[in-house]
């Protein structure tokens, strides 16, 4: 199912003054493999990835920190870049999420989000798991027999080929994170959307210009809707008459 909620543009250095390792980053696609993903499993997103912070005790000095995005990725396999430099290319294309702080405590730990980054990091430089791709899609939207396909068994290592939303369910799952399926490899990036635990923060835009153009945008098209609805509502009391 499509997630739908209102966008809430967040300009990078705002985000930066704000972010947390462990936080998701959904993103929308920009290619054509993406848009089958999306049409596939008929959501928002194709993609999902993690941030970590390098020399998180000095961030407030980008001199000496860095924001990182890690990764699984089709063609590239595992891998670490700089947030700003991937927002700067997709502006508008990720969306930023968090796990609630009021998220049930699972055997009496909190959700590490430090602890996932660095699980995600162990595996940088590592291969992308075509086969968890081809197997999700199968298991979830194809019909038998090729739904009865069995499951790829969790696996504590951060090297084991995943797609990315294996890789970071898996990184979720060892560190106490929510659990959106029983298996990592039956998730797809919009389950960490449409979950409750989660909480969207807003949309990453390379600067603030560009992120209120895209507020005005949404406040434009929110102001619509009313006058949309309003209309609507006085037809019917027209009918009804």
């Amino acid at each position: 199912m499509t997630s739908k909620r209102m966008l809430c543009p967040l300009a990078y250095a705002d985000y930066r003054q704000m972010a947390a390792s462990g936080d998701l980053l959904l993103c929308r696609p920009a290619s054509a493999e993406g848009r089958l993903i999306t049409a596939v499993t008929d959501s928002t997103f194709s993609h999902v990835s993690m941030v970590v912070w390098i020399n998180a005790h000095r961030r407030d000095d980008p001199t000496a920190s860095a924001l990182m995005l890690v990764e699984s990725l089709q063609h590239k396999g595992k891998r670490m870049v700089p947030l700003s430099e991937e927002i700067a290319r997709y502006s508008g294309f990720y969306d930023v999420y968090r796990v609630h702080q009021s998220f049930p405590r699972l055997y009496g730990c909190a959700y590490d989000g430090e602890a996932a980054a660095a699980y995600m990091c162990r595996g940088v430089n590592t291969r992308y798991g075509w086969g968890n791709l081809v197997r999700v899609l199968c298991r979830r939207y194809l019909p038998r027999p090729f739904s009865a396909l069995p499951p790829v068994r969790n696996d504590s290592d951060p090297r084991a080929r995943r797609d990315c939303s294996a890789q970071v369910h898996a990184a979720m799952r060892m560190n106490f994170g929510p659990l959106l399926r029983q298996h990592d490899c039956d998730v797809v990036p919009n389950d960490f959307a449409t979950d409750p635990r989660l909480h969207y923060l807003g949309t990453l835009y390379a600067d603030s210009e560009a992120a209120q153009s895209a507020a005005k945008a949404v406040e434009t098209e929110r102001l619509h809707r009313l006058a949309m609805d309003a209309s609507a509502a006085l037809d019917e009391e027209d009918e009804a008459a």
